[in-house]
């Protein structure tokens, strides 16, 4: 394979694998601005001092994926013209990047346990449901959102709603009174229901499940209902970001980035080495190997040929 060849193939990969990263930085953005500007991560934040830590990590990954994103083109830049002043700035930046990922990827496990005793030790689920659930719209539907898809209800447990300014609008406003009397605030929304949609789409007047069964008589027993999620969203918060994105996406989405990093370093690394010093000898190795034979044949006696024998002696 001649030099161009090899630094075509070069510029054809580094091109690519900087796209790749590319990409990566702008989705590294997006995932970071979603997480600053989600409702209960920042409640979380605000409510735990030493979760506060969060914030920072968050922001310098905002950094690297703007790092990315600004540098990217530079390296397609320099790949696609190519300009070794373009690839050694892509350089430098791989690995300033590559380097501040490995330690946040360490010190990030390494915190992982205290940002979930934070959460664990929170009492900011408790404190919304007793408080804002009901007559703040947003809070409301966020958290109707959160104990539908992770299948709990409440902060700590579902008890919370019993303290809850909600059961009061709720037996106010109550069409039936005798329900009210008789379960007295042992009622939760319906979406802590495990067919909340069924009653949603079947029944408009129903707005919660009862916490407790009934028996034959009617009589409240201090069993809890079968068919409301029973596990405390807090719980199931700390779950979710152990089962899905500390150690799913966490390692997956670490060892994707790291490994492009430094595929794109080794190839980065490889393209600046060819285009410092290109070959004497090229694809024009014939030319000049013609031009030496032409120019050895204008000598008056020749050193080749079936009379250089009668010169050389």
């Amino acid at each position: 394979m001649t030099w161009e060849r090899s630094v075509c193939c070069l510029r054809v990969f580094t091109v690519i694998v900087t796209a790749i990263l590319w990409l990566f930085g702008g989705g590294i953005v997006g995932f970071c601005l979603w997480v600053l500007l989600d409702f209960f991560i920042n409640q979380y934040v605000k409510s735990a001092d030493e979760l506060r830590t969060v914030f920072v990590i968050v922001h310098v990954i905002i950094a690297v994926g703007v790092a990315l994103l600004i540098f990217g083109i530079i390296g397609i830049y320099g790949a696609a013209r190519p300009r070794r002043w373009a690839l050694i700035m892509f350089l430098i930046c791989l690995v300033c990047v590559t380097l501040t990922l490995l330690g946040g990827t360490i010190y990030c496990f390494v915190y992982q346990a205290e940002i979930k005793q934070g959460v664990k030790d929170s009492q900011l689920m408790a404190r919304i449901v007793k408080k804002d659930y009901g007559s703040n719209s947003a809070v409301t539907s966020a958290f109707n959102y959160m104990q539908r898809e992770l299948h709990c209800c409440g902060g700590v447990s579902y008890t919370d709603y019993a303290e809850s300014n909600w059961i009061s609008t709720v037996c106010s406003n109550e069409q039936n009174p005798e329900v009210c009397d008789r379960h007295g605030k042992g009622k939760v929304p319906l979406s802590c229901c495990k067919n909340s949609y069924y009653y949603e789409n079947q029944v408009e007047h129903y707005q919660y499940c009862l916490m407790y069964i009934e028996d034959q008589s009617g009589a409240v027993l201090p069993k809890p209902n079968a068919d409301m999620y029973q596990t405390g969203c807090r719980e199931s918060i700390v779950q979710f970001l152990e089962d899905t994105v500390l150690s799913v996406l966490g390692v997956a989405l670490s060892i994707t980035v790291l490994v492009v990093l430094l595929l794109a370093i080794c190839l980065t690394s490889a393209l600046i080495h060819k285009l410092r010093r290109p070959p004497l000898m090229s694809n024009h190795d014939d030319d000049v190997v013609y031009e030496m034979a032409r120019s050895q044949e204008k000598s008056p006696y020749p050193t080749r040929g079936p009379y250089a024998n009668l010169y050389n002696s």
